[in-house]
């Protein structure tokens, strides 16, 4: 079952015994683990299935008395009485988020930030997957330079993926054609003419193909096994251009990423 994980299992158990039998002991136990993994939810599934279950199990638990006031550098935001309390900010740079309680009972609170880095470098490096590109020409199968290609040659451009200890099902491989290039036809699937290098072709579950890059998604693999995608593209325009990044990543877990560093690549 690819939407079966940890995360998934222990929240079917809380819910399930929030609902039938609130005052287990195993209650506690689960919320305690669940609220210590919140970083581990990457998935939609399995953070529609956490909160679900943190829902549950705090609605059954009594607020009595409890208050919980929000406050920012001594200004107060709002406070939480027993009803669902939201804050909406978007600058938190004059200070950290204080939370005030009074009286007893358990209440359940979660920090949400989204927004681009700004000021960052993609940095090269492989973690938990290994991505590489290698361009080889068309009609001998040979690898090709940055500096020895010309105006009109086919290029078969190879995507090279190794797996890790950790495997993954929602990999995403993003390969940015550099400008002065056009995919020729990315659905080639007689690999024989496209060169044969000895490696195993990716299982493919899904091809993006655009103007400007080639998206591919497929799994991560078995450990140390070299599998590839290989496609067509062909220089139109002479000139020097830049050579992006790229990038392997899974969908939901940041642990497992590669990224090969960019260039530079001229058509003569």
């Amino acid at each position: 079952d690819q939407m079966d994980s940890q995360i998934r299992t222990q929240s079917i158990k809380l819910y399930l015994l929030a609902e039938i039998e609130p005052g287990n002991a195993q209650v506690n136990q689960l919320l305690r683990y669940l609220v210590g993994k919140q970083e581990s939810v990457y998935s939609t599934h399995d953070l529609a299935m956490y909160y679900m279950a943190l829902g549950k199990a705090y609605g059954s638990k009594p607020y009595k008395d409890l208050k919980v006031t929000v406050s920012q550098s001594g200004t107060k935001l709002g406070v939480f009485n027993g009803s669902n309390f939201s804050v909406v900010k978007t600058d938190y740079s004059n200070g950290s988020l204080d939370l005030t309680t009074d009286g007893s009972g358990e209440v359940f609170y979660a920090v949400t930030q989204s927004g681009i880095f700004s000021g960052k470098s993609l940095q090269p490096g492989d973690k938990n997957l290994q991505v590489r590109r290698t361009y080889y020409d068309y009609k001998t199968g040979t690898a090709v330079s940055a500096a020895s290609i010309k105006q009109g040659d086919l290029i078969v451009v190879s995507l090279s993926l190794v797996g890790s200890d950790i495997r993954d099902n929602n990999i995403a491989i993003t390969d940015i054609v550099p400008a002065g290039f056009e995919i020729e036809n990315a659905r080639f699937q007689n690999y024989d003419r496209l060169g044969n290098t000895g490696k195993q072709p990716l299982e493919i579950q899904s091809l993006d193909i655009r103007d400007d890059r080639l998206v591919l998604f497929t799994d991560s693999g078995a450990k140390g096994v070299a599998r590839e995608y290989r496609y067509l593209i062909r220089a139109v325009n002479k000139g020097r251009f830049v050579v992006s990044p790229l990038i392997a990543e899974s969908m939901y877990n940041p642990s497992v990423q590669s990224v090969v560093q960019g260039g530079t690549i001229s058509i003569q």
